[in-house]
Order: structure tokens, then C-alpha cells, then sequence
């Protein structure tokens, strides 16, 4: 019987798929319309600076968005001091730094918050008393909040999965990869062509999914332009959808694309 059972029946402990039947679904939406009526229920996580937000209204649950930019143009930045402004809120943010160093992104940071240059941080003999102070009083305030780093050197999308299902656990609401183009194939085989690059969007886009059964948490990756932005004419190099490496995934897959 027991073999029977196990040939037969299916494993409805299967937690990737969820049945609905028309009083369960119906019951599903009256509760959020009353807990949106509420309150409650939060769609996702602001960046924190007005103007972006006046546009995308924040960064939703269960999806991703995807900063595009040229190398050096800023992607990076930007998505700090959106980490920031996350952290700050105590939104318990997550950020994996596939490109830069922990020390260097903290540095980062520190001149966000104090406006004294990443150098001068670097070589702290070259801070004058007050510079001193600033610096002093951010790590201070960083270590009041919660936020996590991943400093990877290499990192797979089965491997990113793990780790996002980790921080959604410690109630992360928002997590940062910086950038895509540095993730590998589950099998930790550098992408070289389109379909490895679709395979990539696709276990992300899975990952994220699967992740919010568990609890709510947005998702923001970096993406490098192509390289066909910098043989258009200089002010025609602004880069949109169609300069994104691998463009069909990543807009199929992205709920925003800034």
C-alpha cells in the first residue's frame, strides 16, 4: 500500500505550487482588499529618494528591477544609497557585492552620510577633526541598524538562492546584486551565449518567487549596458531596454527596468 501510495498520490507538501479553488481564491482577495483598506499589506520597499519613487513607486515584492548603466555612469552608487536609505528605515537590507569589496562599500557609504570624500576616508590621515567626527558618528549610526553584506568573489544562482532564502528568514525585505552579468549558471559555468543568459533571468525570477512564500522581499540587480551604447552619437547615449546584454530575458523577467 504504502508503494501504491507513493506511485500514485501526489506530494501535496510540494510548497512551489499552490491550489486554489474558487471560495479559497475569492477569500484570498477579500483579505488583502481589507488589509489594503487596512493598511497593511505593502506592496514593496521605497527606495527612499523622492523623485525615483514619484516613478516607480517602490521596489515590489516577488519581482525584481534592474538598474541599467554604462560602466563608471553610476548603477552602483545609485543602488547604495538606495541600500542606504533602506538600511536607515530598518528595512534589514541585503546587499551582494559580486564586483566590490566590503571595506570599499562601506567607505562608500560613509561618504554618502557624511559628504567627506571616499579618499579622504581611505587615507584617514588626511581628515581634518571635523571629517574625524563625521566619520566616527556613521559607524556609530550603521551599527545601530541591521543590514547584511555578501562579499562573493564567484557566486551561482543555486548559490544565490540559498542565500536569499537565508536573509528573507532573518526578515530582509529588500535585498541588492550587484550586478547580474557576474552571476554564473547553477552548474558554475560562466553564460556565453543567450540561452545561458535566459536560464540565468529564469532561476532568478523562480528563486524570487519561491523566496516569498517564505516572507516579503524585493529584489534590485545592477545590469551593464552593451557596448553598442558608445557607438551611437554622444547625445543619443543614454541607455534604454535595447542596450541591456541579453535584452529579451531580462525585460521579460524584470517587473521595472530604471
Amino acid at each position: 500500500n504504502n508503494l501504491v501510495e507513493k506511485i500514485f498520490l501526489l506530494d501535496t507538501n510540494n510548497t512551489d505550487i499552490i491550489e486554489y479553488d474558487s471560495q479559497s481564491a475569492v477569500s484570498a482577495v477579500k483579505k488583502d482588499l481589507n488589509e489594503r483598506t487596512l493598511g497593511i499589506v505593502e506592496d514593496g520597499i521605497p527606495s527612499g529618494i523622492a523623485t525615483l519613487d514619484e516613478q516607480i513607486r517602490c521596489f515590489y515584492y516577488s519581482l525584481f528591477t534592474i538598474i541599467i548603466g554604462r560602466p563608471g555612469h553610476g548603477k552602483t552608487t545609485l543602488m547604495i544609497n538606495c541600500f542606504l536609505n533602506n538600511l536607515l528605515a530598518d528595512y534589514k537590507p541585503v546587499f551582494f557585492s559580486l564586483e566590490m569589496p566590503t571595506v570599499h562599500l562601506l567607505v562608500k557609504i560613509i561618504s554618502i552620510m557624511t559628504k567627506v570624500k571616499t579618499n579622504k576616508i581611505m587615507s584617514p590621515k588626511l581628515l581634518n577633526a571635523d571629517e574625524k567626527v563625521k566619520v566616527k558618528d556613521a559607524l556609530i549610526e550603521l551599527s545601530n541598524h541591521e543590514f547584511y553584506i555578501v562579499d562573493a568573489v564567484s557566486m551561482n544562482t543555486s548559490e544565490c538562492a540559498r542565500y536569499l532564502s537565508k536573509y528573507v528568514r532573518k526578515g530582509c525585505k529588500i535585498a541588492y546584486l550587484d550586478y547580474i552579468q557576474l552571476l554564473k549558471l547553477a552548474n558554475n559555468k560562466i553564460p556565453l551565449d543567450a540561452s545561458e543568459f535566459r536560464q540565468i533571468s529564469k532561476d532568478i525570477r523562480e528563486t524570487l518567487r519561491k523566496v516569498n512564500r517564505q516572507g516579503n522581499m524585493a529584489l534590485v540587480v545592477g545590469a551593464q549596458a552593451g557596448r553598442t551604447v558608445e557607438t551611437r552619437n554622444i547625445e543619443d547615449r543614454i541607455p534604454t531596454q535595447r542596450d541591456l546584454e541579453w535584452t529579451s530575458a531580462l525585460e521579460q523577467d524584470a517587473a521595472t527596468i530604471i
